[in-house]
């Protein structure tokens, strides 16, 4: 079970208090109405909307395809295992560039 919300056997959607605290601001920010997300499947899709509105809002800075795709990860993910990955695999890019071979 989610901490942040709860779905009933019949399908019903709810936020917990938890739910309701950790996604409100950054769905009124986007202009989303928490109140009006009543499936997981919208849940998801709200989450989308302002990952993909960060990025935008980022556009016109120099961000890396791998930084754009960490936080999209983080904006994604509820327990944030992919970012770890994602941010592993950028750590582990950026040493092998960094060694030569003579």
């Amino acid at each position: 079970m989610d901490p942040d919300y709860e779905i009933s056997a019949d399908g019903t959607f709810q936020y917990t208090q938890e739910g309701k605290e950790r996604y409100r601001n950054m769905f009124a920010d986007h202009d989303l109405d928490l109140n009006k997300i009543n499936t997981w499947t919208v849940h998801r899709e709200a989450i989308e909307y302002c990952a993909v509105e960060a990025i935008n809002a980022l556009a016109h800075t120099q961000i890396s395809s791998l930084d754009k795709n960490n936080l999209l990860a983080v904006m994604r993910a509820s327990d944030n295992g992919q970012a770890k990955a994602l941010i592993r695999e950028k750590e582990v890019l950026e040493r092998r560039s960094q060694i030569r071979l003579v």
